[in-house]
């Protein structure tokens, strides 16, 4: 069955044999080790003196193969690229290993008093070595990628960290333990700096004081707050200014500029955070209330803006300007029900925040996220004064340079800018924000006797995401509202209901009607309008649920154990969601700080069920 829609051809896909024979092959084999050893080297009454070795490694090897029969759609008989069927084959080497050495002194002068210090030297290293190779071209039945026509080495992986610190802290508690303050202080370096010998200080202080015994009603409240700095250092290579291969000359390849060029001086960014909050436990310990504010303000920010075209590079790598990050985070906990044979415990969760730049340098004006499809599907500004969630794309503007409802494009039937037409041009602008309103969580866990129900649920309200995905199913005229008529409900909000022609014409001179999926994407006009394919976030999710079990005295006498317990769990189960395509907290860059808004054609997310058995000797 081949998909005639939009032209048909090996310019189209058919979804139900692309499902059915697109394979995707993953392996991975994780190896996770620890050892510590602790020496005591003075206990008394009043003093205690300790050094402690501790060391870890995780070591990760991954394979993927990605195989396209050349019998597909697209594929067949001729795909695009003019070579029908391809392979992919991904090899990754993760290998991350830290070592810390540490003493630690307790002194307590008397039973309200005690001191405690402790200080010591961390070193920890990260490599991260991932290449994929793609074949297009293949033998009919052939899935490896040395058997192409073409043989592409599409992409190379790499990150080497080396990062060692010393650090110190002082802590004092006073007051019977009611009043506690905090100080410390890291030194740190990093292969990723531009001066890898250089020390950076990051110190840091907090305190808190505890108001106990207030009564049955509100037992303790808890006031605290903080200040510290912190770092985050370069990405890899951000250091270096490298060159790339360009084209062979006389069978010898040249060497060319790369198209980010790296900053032998960069630093790693600056992170001040000052917060406060409190808690507060009430009726008879049974529930506690979280509170948090918090205000970060980040600087020498990591960069790349672009440059020139006509220099030669596409961007520098620089520090610069300033990002404030400020927010709430609350919590509350609940014993519900507690007894011998039943317990149930409940746990509600709460974070809302907003992020700006504050500053950039004078010498770099705003400009866009690197990692997008552009102004057409939007991107992310560093702009000064604006949101790093903001999305920017274009969107038609009357002559007082407001937006015009979504669909004028296709109803306004004039060129934008032409004399007496209500579209007076199309501008680059903020379109939406994909920042959430809020976010909550929800946990609870019920125990009856030996049996425990434990849930997770996420909350998502609000944000945006530009959903790829639906504009290419519109494209192809195969979404499955497609073909639905236009009403307020198949639109949705933002919509221009009215004017809008009966008919319209494809490229292929054919005069067809206007349904719901024709009109967004003729609305969207090739990129004039982002608006119509930018879509609510808002979801709920079910993000765990588990079924575990204690097993009794005479199965533990049998097996001459200790402890055992079997569970059975699910994660990502399934979202309530508005959202047209699979999952709206998709992101199409992988885990970004910026450009998270964006959807193109993925698959599910992934339904996990597990099934373990827990035995301690």
């Amino acid at each position: 069955m081949r998909n005639p829609f939009n032209g048909g051809g090996s310019t189209v896909s058919n979804p139900f044999e692309t499902f059915k024979y697109l394979r995707i092959n993953e392996l991975t084999f994780r190896q996770i080790g620890n050892i510590g050893a602790t020496w005591s080297a003075l206990n008394s009454d009043q003093q205690q003196v300790s050094v402690n070795v501790t060391g870890g490694f995780d070591r990760a090897q991954i394979t993927g193969d990605v195989f396209s029969p050349s019998f597909l759609q697209y594929e067949s008989p001729v795909a695009t690229d003019g070579q029908s069927g391809r392979t992919v084959r991904t090899e990754g080497n993760i290998f991350n290993y830290n070592l810390q050495f540490a003493g630690t002194w307790a002194y307590q002068p008397s039973s309200s008093m005690s001191f405690t210090t402790n200080a010591g030297f961390d070193f920890e290293t990260q490599y991260t070595r991932v290449v994929r190779t793609r074949a297009r071209g293949l033998l009919p039945g052939v899935e490896t990628t040395n058997s192409g026509t073409i043989l592409e080495a599409s992409d190379n992986v790499l990150g080497d960290f080396r990062d060692d610190a010393f650090f110190a802290t002082e802590q004092v508690q006073a007051l019977d333990q009611k009043l506690t303050l905090i100080a410390g202080v890291r030194a740190d370096r990093s292969s990723a700096n531009g001066g890898r010998t250089k020390r950076n200080l990051y110190p840091r202080v907090s305190g808190s004081y505890r108001f106990t015994d207030l009564g049955t009603a509100l037992n303790e409240v808890k006031l605290r707050g903080g200040w510290a700095r912190t770092g985050n250092r370069p990405r890899y290579g951000d250091r270096d200014v490298v060159l790339n291969a360009g084209n062979t000359i006389g069978g010898n390849p040249s060497l060319v500029q790369a198209g980010v060029a790296g900053n032998a001086t960069i630093t790693p960014e600056t992170l001040q955070e000052l917060e406060a909050g409190t808690d507060i436990t009430f009726l008879n310990r049974r529930v506690q209330f979280e509170g948090t504010w918090y205000s970060r303000r980040i600087t020498d920010l990591l960069l790349q803006p672009a440059t020139v075209p006509s220099g030669g590079i596409g961007a520098v790598v620089i520090n610069g300007g300033e990002l404030r990050n400020r927010g709430i985070e609350a919590a509350l906990n609940a014993v519900a029900l507690q007894s011998r044979d039943m317990d149930l415990n409940v746990r509600a969760t709460f974070t809302k925040n907003k992020q700006d730049i504050r500053n950039l340098p004078a010498s770099v004006p705003r400009f866009p996220v690197l990692g997008s499809f552009g102004a057409a599907f939007g991107r992310n500004f560093i702009s000064p004064g604006g949101r790093t969630t903001w999305i920017w794309g274009n969107v038609p503007l009357d002559a007082s340079g407001n937006p015009l409802p979504i669909g004028t494009t296709v109803t306004a039937n004039c060129t934008a800018g032409a004399p007496g037409c209500i579209i007076a041009r199309i501008a680059d602008t903020v379109a939406g924000d994909y920042n959430p309103d809020f976010v909550m969580g929800f946990s609870s866990s019920f125990r009856f006797k030996r049996l425990t129900l434990a849930m997770t649920l996420d909350w998502q309200k609000g944000g945006q995401v530009a959903d790829m995905t639906r504009t290419l199913w519109d494209e192809g005229g195969t979404s499955r509202d497609y073909d639905d008529p236009i009403t307020s409900e198949s639109m949705g909000p933002g919509w221009t209901l009215v004017n809008i022609p009966a008919n319209y014409t494809t490229g292929a001179g054919d005069v067809l009607p206007y349904t719901t999926g024709s009109y967004r994407y003729n609305a969207w006009s090739n990129g004039s309008d982002v608006r119509a394919y930018l879509e609510s976030a808002s979801n709920l999710t079910v993000r765990d649920i588990s079924i575990s079990y204690e097993a009794p005295e005479r199965w533990l006498s049998y097996f001459r154990a200790r402890s055992m317990r079997f569970t059975l769990q699910g994660r990502n189960l399934f979202k309530l969601t508005d959202y047209w395509s699979f999952d709206p907290q998709f992101n199409n860059f992988g885990a970004t700080n910026l450009n998270r808004f964006i959807d193109l054609a993925p698959f599910p997310s992934n339904r996990q069920f597990y099934l373990s058995v827990d035995v301690g000797w």
